[in-house]
């Protein structure tokens, strides 16, 4: 008997050598479970080995060259340069999900902060969130992103004066120093990540007042948060390093009047006017954000505020600190797990999907420590701490994951994936600023903003998006290079690339270079990428988007930079083979439960192969446009499905023997 539900949890850049040790150790005592009754896989991203195309494959069956999306951000050939597409919209996939194929025959689906399941596609089922951007100040829903209100400088945080108050608000306590004031503003905001930067958060100006008190005469250590003109009435207040209580604010917006939570925690004071930081968290709306639209209500009733991205960018900026970030993540994976279980303990359901960035947002903060095996050895303690760091993130994963199995009941299908995994590099390989080099990239000074910029009269080709593009006359608003010139311009680019060697080792940092049509081999070829597809050799990351900003900042950075110690990094570039260290580009499978091996592993798989054999294990519709295969070495039994067949046939023709002879003996009678 198949598996009648389906639990799928993704695990963001889930690192499958990592967690064989983990596990090993006692640390994801849950995950431990599924793999000791289940099967394990090192699983190989479709490329790019980026986030939004390869979720994509894990919901389709496709690779990107038939569900569309190529990367987190996409660019279709012929198109203005500067228009990007965002890949985590359902509006962004030409290919049928597998939750959509249930829905063919009745089966419902709970989709809970999945990307690009926003738009809803379903018409019965329960959607959370659905967009599930990986960055701050980018989903849909947000009504405001986080704030850092501080008396020094940090990035993007907005500078405040303080002063000597000249009256208390209600309830405050005498204070030991004398009490200081300072105003805030909450204002609508563009997004500052790029393929993102269209992207405004529009309300109307929200202004308070913050209070400042202390206990001791040592610091100041707790703040009064009033609205403006209301100093009787606080708000909210935080004491030195402990979060507010959830404030509920009405934001009239270009969607209409929405309500939105938001918190505060002051996370430094001195005895002094300076040397203060308040921190905000994003206003994210209590309804509005879920499929049907009065599930969000609910849920912000029965289990609380939802947190879409929890505190990770903010404590790489220094807005605030470690545990802070940490028990955000926390945070959401517990509300992930409670409504999760709410939801599938109230409503009829056979199909859940669920993600969950949490390892990626610290693996890119601190994989680079202790993955890059060469900064391991030489900063033993440093590497030890970073990875306790991520670890605590993963065992935040592993409690989530082990309250919603419980739930769904032990005959579930459970299914656990990431996108890819993620390895340390060492060195940045500038591939914008090699074209410049080489003449193919022209800059200028834009008449009308002052700024320097690309001069595309004069530019023959450009990494964007994650591809070169050529600038080609006929097909690109701004093209130059004539059609008979492309495979020359081609030619230049990847003999640019090839010709390039690491000066301090003497390796090429990349490994291919693809034209469109032969990257149709790897899962692409398709107009929503470039003319030519780069795969950085291990170690080395090809990107395109430093060039403007040395260009304007007047700094001179060599092609290929090596990052140093203190700008270690981990990320998902190059091929599905690639690994360093415990670090790998393929992410991990984990599938336990009807019909699947116990105690297995098994071996090249890739991400559109996932649902595809979910479909086959469960006998649902397969997805209109899959075309990964069944993987056959995780099942019990491969060929159960043509023994079945086979002994259907066998009593179909002993049933129409019968027949035969039961009609004969009825014309003898």
């Amino acid at each position: 008997m198949p598996a009648q539900k389906l639990v799928f949890i993704g695990l963001d850049a889930a690192l499958p050598r990592k967690i064989r040790q983990w596990t090993a150790a006692g640390e994801l005592p849950h995950l431990a479970r599924l793999i000791e009754r289940g099967v394990f896989a090192e699983l190989w991203p479709a490329m790019p080995p980026n986030t939004g195309n390869n979720w994509a494959c894990l919901a389709t069956g496709a690779f990107p060259r038939v569900h569309g999306t190529t990367g987190n951000q996409f660019r279709v050939a012929g198109e203005p340069p500067d228009r990007v597409h965002d890949g985590f919209v359902s509006t962004a996939h030409l290919a049928e999900h597998l939750w959509d194929a249930a829905e063919r025959i009745g089966k419902r689906s709970i989709l809970m902060k999945y990307p690009a399941t926003w738009p809803p596609t379903i018409r019965d089922g329960w959607v959370v969130d659905g967009h599930s951007v990986a960055w701050r100040a980018t989903n849909l829903h947000l009504i405001s992103p986080s704030r850092c209100f501080t008396t020094e400088s940090y990035p993007l945080s907005q500078i405040v004066t303080l002063e000597h108050a000249n009256e208390a608000a209600a309830g405050a306590r005498a204070s030991a120093l004398p009490s200081l004031r300072t105003s805030l503003s909450f204002r609508g905001q563009r997004s500052t990540h790029r393929g993102y930067r269209d992207f405004v958060m529009e309300h109307e100006e929200k202004r308070y007042e913050v209070l400042l008190t202390a206990e001791t005469d040592r610091t100041y250590d707790q703040a009064i948060i009033t609205r403006a003109g209301e100093a009787m009435v606080p708000v909210a207040t935080t004491r030195l390093g402990e979060w507010s209580e959830w404030v509920t604010e009405t934001f009239d917006t270009p969607k209409g009047s929405r309500e939105g939570t938001f918190r505060f925690k002051l996370m430094a004071a001195s005895s002094e006017p300076r040397g203060f930081r308040l921190y905000c968290s994003e206003v994210y709306p209590t309804a509005g954000f879920t499929y049907p639209e009065e599930l969000g209500a609910k849920l912000h009733e029965a289990i609380g505020p939802f947190v879409a991205h929890p505190d990770w960018q903010e404590e790489s900026m220094g807005w605030v600190d470690e545990e802070t970030a940490l028990g955000s993540i926390e945070y959401q994976m517990d509300w992930l797990a409670r409504a999760t279980c709410y939801l599938m303990e109230h409503q009829p359901w056979d199909i859940f999907y669920m993600q969950s960035h949490v390892p990626d947002w610290l693996e890119h903060s601190y994989g680079g420590y202790f993955l890059d095996p060469d900064y391991a050895a030489t900063h033993p303690r440093e590497a030890a701490r970073y990875e306790a760091l991520v670890l605590r993130g993963y065992q935040a994963c592993d409690r989530m994951l082990g309250d919603i199995v419980a739930q769904a009941g032990e005959d579930a299908l459970v299914v656990v994936a990431s996108d890819h995994g993620q390895i340390a590099i060492h060195s940045m390989v500038h591939v914008n600023n090699l074209l410049h080099q080489r003449g193919l990239i022209a800059l200028h000074t834009d008449p009308g903003s002052g700024q320097l910029t690309i001069d595309w009269s004069r530019t023959k080709a450009r990494l964007s998006a994650g591809f070169i593009f050529v600038n080609m006359k006929g097909r690109d608003p701004h093209g130059i290079v004539e059609p008979e010139d492309y495979d020359r311009v081609c030619d230049e680019v990847i003999d640019a690339l090839y010709g390039l060697r690491d000066p301090a080792t003497g390796k090429r940092p990349v490994s291919m270079v693809l034209r469109r049509d032969d990257a149709a081999a790897l899962g692409l070829g398709t107009d929503r990428m470039g003319d030519m597809y780069v795969v950085s050799a291990p170690g080395y990351w090809a990107e395109g988007f430093q060039l403007l900003l040395q260009a304007q900042l007047g700094e001179d950075v060599p092609i290929i930079e090596p990052l140093g110690p203190d700008r270690a990094r981990s990320t998902h570039v190059g091929l599905p083979t690639y690994s360093r260290g415990d670090g790998t580009v393929a992410g991990v499978l984990i599938m336990a439960g009807p019909g699947i091996k116990q105690g297995d592993e098994v071996r090249h798989v890739w991400t559109p192969d996932v649902p595809v054999t979910i479909a086959h294990a469960m006998e649902l519709p397969m997805p209109r446009q899959a075309e990964g295969r069944v993987i056959y070495q995780a099942l019990q039994d491969p060929d159960a499905h043509i023994n079945e067949l086979r002994e259907l046939r066998r009593e179909r023709d002993q049933l129409r023997r019968a027949l035969e002879t039961m009609q004969q003996a009825v014309t003898h009678y």
